[in-house]
């Protein structure tokens, strides 16, 4: 009789042991689960958390500067626009 008897089940010796993903497989799974999955969030250490908040701390001020000046130079091109008709209504007037 042989080694097999027909009465068991044949066990696949492939997915005996668990493979681990190479890098390149590692790096395909992520970049697919995060293009997949717009809530997917890469674990990140505190000292990366405080980083990224400190930016966005930094990008939020710039921000509200940037907003602030575009009102400067609204409020300033509104004046430059007074003036000039002043300026051309003195130049026309007898």
């Amino acid at each position: 009789m042989g080694l097999y008897s027909g009465d068991e089940p044949i066990r696949r010796l492939d997915n005996a042991v668990p493979q681990r993903p190479s890098a390149s497989q590692s790096l395909a799974s992520q970049y697919t689960e995060t293009n997949q999955n717009p809530s997917y969030k890469p674990e990140t250490t505190v000292a990366e958390q405080s980083e990224i908040l400190q930016a966005q701390h930094d990008i939020d001020e710039t921000i509200g500067q940037m907003r602030e000046n575009l009102a400067s130079i609204s409020e300033r091109g509104s004046k430059l626009d007074t003036l000039s008709d002043k300026t051309g209504k003195l130049t026309i007037s007898p």
